[in-house]
């Protein structure tokens, strides 16, 4: 269900791309080493800066593949697709999978429902899993909706085991890839990494700050114009994460139908939002947000950023409205094709 800065330029932008080359004529990079992998249908961007450890790149590709080898519904031996296909009988997994889906559970929570792991027969009726799409009857959408719902999950935490009731399968790649992002973030850390880039698709993990000391510059895509962006966020130890609905689409009799499905509906989002992006250091929680951001609507996640100010935002509306945390307001520079008077700080 994702996400996303722009997949193929890994969605992040150093300062000397965005604002003009030598910039900084003392920071000279050549002390990077990067590694381009695929995992999850998403390519995967590493880039890290005076390393000490040589395998930290080996440590760092195991994990991912043992991640994917979990979470994955394309992998038959993956531990979400044997709990897909256990036909409603609980199913053991290991401690990661049991507390990943458990945090999903809670983001469905938290969000009254705008983001569920439940919604995946519904994502394959449309054919977004297999690029076959279509337009699912309205028979076929009522039948699917009785199966959504994460809260309906059992789990038995004696045995680490979970329950699907029949009929409902999970996708996990709304929350999972900012969990692996942040999970990265630690292993590199634990070699040493002083500074770094990880890039899932959307998810954009800033290890430290850049070598000279200067924060992050990540580019927000923008959904209409795929090289440019809504702004440019400075970010130091964070996770920036956005949803729209613009990377993954099709279209039949002039209307685009994307894979950001609202659970409530059975039908791709309608809400007021062009893309959502959520800034924090929970990068599991902030995957799954800015997601539920782009099915509740502008108003809704207002409210959510309100009442929780852990998490920080860019919003972008369908009226071209750009709507940032307030704590942000030092961190955003908007971008060239919006004015001032675009900019509202919520």
């Amino acid at each position: 269900m994702k996400k996303l800065l722009s997949m193929l330029m890994s969605a992040v932008i150093c300062a000397s791309i965005i604002t003009g080359c030598d910039i900084n004529p003392v920071f000279q990079p050549d002390n990077k080493e990067t590694r381009k992998l695929i995992a999850f249908d998403t390519v995967i961007d590493i880039t890290l800066y005076d390393v000490e450890d040589e395998d930290v790149f080996n440590v760092l590709e195991y994990w991912i593949d043992r991640y994917e080898n979990r979470f994955s519904t394309t992998i038959e031996t993956s531990e979400v697709s044997l709990l897909n296909n256990n036909n409603g009988t609980f199913q053991q997994v290991s401690a990661e999978t049991f507390n990943l889906i458990n945090r999903a559970v809670n983001a469905n929570e938290i969000t009254d429902g705008a983001f569920d792991i439940a919604v995946y027969p519904i994502v394959k009726a449309w054919g977004f899993t297999t690029g076959e799409y279509k337009i699912p009857e309205n028979e076929e959408l009522r039948r699917l909706l009785m199966f959504t719902g994460s809260r309906k999950i059992q789990f038995n935490p004696d045995n680490l085991s979970v329950r699907l009731l029949t009929g409902m399968q999970i996708d996990l790649g709304g929350i999972a890839k900012g969990y692996i992002a942040s999970k990265l973030y630690e292993k590199a850390k634990e070699k040493g990494v002083k500074s770094g880039l990880i890039s899932l698709g959307g998810n954009v993990q800033a290890i430290g700050s850049k070598p000279d000391g200067n924060p992050w510059y990540v580019g927000i895509q923008h959904p209409d114009y795929e090289n440019d962006y809504i702004g440019v966020l400075s970010i130091t130890d964070e996770a920036a994460i956005t949803s729209g609905g613009y990377q993954r689409f099709f279209e039949r009799d002039g209307k685009r139908y994307h894979h950001i499905i609202d659970p409530s509906t059975g039908a791709p989002s309608e809400s007021d939002i062009l893309s959502a992006t959520v800034i924090t250091k929970d990068g599991t929680m902030g995957d799954a947000l800015s997601t539920a951001f782009y099915v509740m609507g502008s108003e809704k996640a207002k409210e959510f950023l309100a009442n929780n100010p852990q998490f920080k935002a860019v919003i972008l509306t369908k009226d071209y409205k750009v709507l940032v945390s307030e704590e942000l307001k030092d961190k955003f520079e908007l971008g060239e094709r919006f004015f001032l008077s675009d900019l509202y700080y919520i």
